[in-house]
């Protein structure tokens, strides 16, 4: 019989789905988290209590999925108000708390900005000897050689942002899809934080906002589905809560709460939220190159 579950909270879009009827079996399973395929091939993530809201995610009030039998194919499907997992689980959403991915405004006055990416460059630093860039992927040859493609292709992905350089900046980017090794490929993680950033309301580099879509145009195939769906929600400009406080905390933020941020974010698995930072701190500097063009033109 299937264990009655609770929802917590949940992306509106979610919440909306399982309000129309969803259908589709479990794609895979991890300790804090089950994710649904759908027909249209997205993915539902179901997570435990322990993580932030994110996009298409409904967060439970279950510790961990381990022990729950939750298998791999097992069908899923709304009935009745729940949503039933195989025949372990069933989701109530009625009570759920509606979450929005909500963006901060680029600052009209970004010298607040300026410093808490000292700040991030400073911690990082003190992380990785000196290097403020993307973490390793690894100790193996390959995993040398990925993180020097992942090193240049990023240096090269920044020059074009600061050039707006939009064709260039699409080439790179599109490099980095998928490159590297892990759950979330540390490039596509680089380009989630970029695309976050390129999506900051009133930033002057909105012209730019749309590279997410055209890269994931030509390059989706490069990738796995978990990352894919992370990287189209972030092309639109939804991003998990975590990310969304740090971007929050950068733009208008004191020091001690950007630092209590970063650190929520480098804490996603074991590279994810470094490179996620690195695709930040991308993205800031190029809002800030094109800030103070504009300033020098006015």
């Amino acid at each position: 019989m299937a264990v009655a579950v609770r929802s917590l909270s949940g992306d509106v879009a979610c919440l909306a789905a399982l309000r129309r009827g969803l259908r589709g079996c479990v794609h895979s399973v991890f300790a804090r988290a089950v994710n649904v395929i759908v027909p249209d091939g997205s993915l539902l993530t179901l997570a435990s209590r322990e993580m932030d809201d994110a996009p298409d995610t409904l967060v439970v009030d279950l510790p961990t999925f381990d022990g729950r039998r939750v298998a791999v194919g097992a069908p899923v499907a709304t009935r009745e108000g729940a949503l039933l997992v195989g025949q372990v689980l069933a989701i109530r959403s009625d009570g759920a708390r509606p979450w929005v991915p909500m963006l901060p405004r680029y600052p009209a006055h970004d010298a607040q900005l300026r410093r808490n990416l000292d700040v991030v460059r400073q911690h990082l630093a003190g992380l990785h000897g000196g290097s403020d860039g993307v973490a390793l992927t690894g100790s193996s040859a390959a995993g040398i050689a990925a993180s020097a493609l992942l090193a240049r292709h990023t240096a090269a992905l920044g020059r074009a942002l600061e050039l707006a350089d939009a064709g260039a900046a699409r080439v790179q980017a599109e490099a980095l899809v998928g490159l590297g090794q892990g759950l979330t490929p540390s490039g596509d993680d680089v380009l989630l934080g970029l695309f976050a950033v390129l999506h900051l309301p009133g930033g002057p580099c909105e012209p730019l906002r749309d590279l997410g879509r055209q890269v994931l145009a030509r390059a989706a195939h490069r990738t796995h589905a978990i990352s894919l769906c992370a990287l189209r929600a972030a092309a639109e400009g939804r991003v998990r809560a975590r990310i969304v406080a740090l971007l929050s905390a950068l733009t208008s933020g004191e020091r001690e709460t950007t630092l209590k941020t970063l650190r929520a974010v480098l804490a996603i698995g074991s590279t994810s939220g470094h490179d996620i930072v690195a695709g930040i701190v991308l993205g800031c500097d190029a809002q800030l190159h094109h800030a103070r063009a504009l300033r020098s033109a006015a």
